[in-house]
């Protein structure tokens, strides 16, 4: 069981788990500090997390996400199954699409309802390495449309940290992300346009409720060109039988 060092993080765990199963697995070779899955053969959502994960970002990251899809019933973008038109490259793109809407609504929500500092010190440590090798590593892996969303959201990271969360900022962080946009900023033209789509519908007002953020996952699939038989929106429904993922 994990063992909460905060009180508040503790309560809101503990109205979450009213609600919806929460179990806690430590596996320390993730890809990030903390990420969440449902388990609906268990009917149980598992927050699997790092060692040095820190609660108050990225445990309390993975709770808002459990309130916003178990408890205030948020959409998300996903597809069917099994369906031969599913591509990987599609599900890569929805993935990616889903991580920022749903990410920019907790970051803000980590700022605003918590009052913590939302973005990871990972994230500021990678913009000095990436001026330094003068890319983005993380686009490296990708291609396609994931990589245009990638070097996007990496910039909209950075001024989502210079302009809504710079209080929280210090001056080294603040200097490695103006230098991180004076750098890759205007490089390129597809990157640029999803980059302004970011800066004016997936923002705190935009995201302001479920309806609202399922406009957000919706526009960008439709700016994306991504077919709407394929990629739908899904929420969790609860029946007798429990919670189960059903296509809106």
């Amino acid at each position: 069981m994990y063992e909460f060092k905060s009180e508040n993080v503790d309560r809101f765990f503990r109205e979450l788990n009213s609600i919806i199963l929460i179990r806690f697995k430590l596996v320390n070779d993730l890809g990030s500090n903390a990420c969440m899955d449902f388990d609906p053969d268990i009917q149980t959502v598992i927050i699997r997390y790092k060692d040095h994960a820190d609660e108050s970002i990225d445990i309390l990251h993975e709770l808002i996400h459990v309130e916003m899809f178990f408890r205030d019933a948020f959409c998300l973008l996903g597809w069917q199954t099994g369906d031969p038109l599913a591509t990987e490259e599609i599900t890569r793109v929805v993935f990616h699409i889903r991580n920022i809407v749903d990410d920019t609504y907790v970051f803000h929500a980590l700022f605003e309802r918590f009052g913590v500092f939302p973005i990871s010190p990972i994230f500021f440590n990678a913009c000095r390495t990436d001026c330094k090798r003068r890319k983005i590593q993380l686009m490296e892996s990708e291609r396609g449309l994931s990589r245009i969303l990638i070097g996007a959201w990496r910039l909209r990271m950075a001024e989502l940290c210079t302009q809504d969360f710079n209080s929280g900022l210090t001056t080294s962080q603040r200097r490695a992300c103006f230098r991180f946009l004076k750098m890759f900023s205007n490089q390129n033209p597809e990157i640029d346009q999803v980059l302004a789509l970011l800066r004016s519908s997936v923002t705190p007002t935009s995201l302001g409720g479920a309806a609202e953020h399922s406009r957000a996952l919706l526009l960008i699939r439709d700016y994306l060109g991504l077919p709407s038989e394929i990629v739908y929106l899904a929420k969790y429904e609860k029946s007798n039988h429990g919670f189960s993922l059903e296509k809106v």
